[in-house]
C-alpha cells in the first residue's frame, strides 16, 4: 500500500517562495515599473539596485544614442556597488578559508 503524501512537500513550498519574491523583485524592478510611480520608500530602496542603473544607461545609449561622458551619473553608483559587493565577498571568502 502506498503512504498518502501532501501536494506540497517542504521543498516545494521553498521554491514557489523563491519564485514569488524574484518575480515581485522584477515587477517592481525598473525593468517593469518607471521609478517615478513607485511610492517614495521604493524609489529610495532602488537606488542600491544595479539593475536600476544598467537599464537606464542602455535606455540612454540605444534610445538617445549618447556617449560614455554622459553616463558617469549612471556609472560611478555602479562603481560603487561593485567595490562594495567585491569587498564584501572577498571578506566571506578569506573568513571562510580560515
Amino acid at each position: 500500500m502506498v503512504a498518502w503524501r501532501p501536494a506540497a512537500s517542504p521543498s516545494r513550498s521553498r521554491g514557489t517562495v523563491l519564485i514569488t519574491a524574484l518575480a515581485l523583485g522584477t515587477v517592481k524592478s525598473p525593468s517593469q515599473t518607471p521609478i517615478s510611480s513607485m511610492p517614495p520608500a521604493l524609489q529610495a530602496f532602488t537606488a542600491i539596485n544595479p539593475l536600476r542603473y544598467a537599464i537606464d544607461m542602455s535606455v540612454r545609449v540605444y534610445l538617445e544614442g549618447v556617449g560614455v561622458g554622459r553616463l558617469m551619473p549612471d556609472l560611478w553608483p555602479l562603481a560603487l556597488i561593485a567595490v562594495g559587493s567585491l569587498t564584501g565577498a572577498a571578506w566571506v571568502f578569506e573568513r571562510r578559508l580560515v
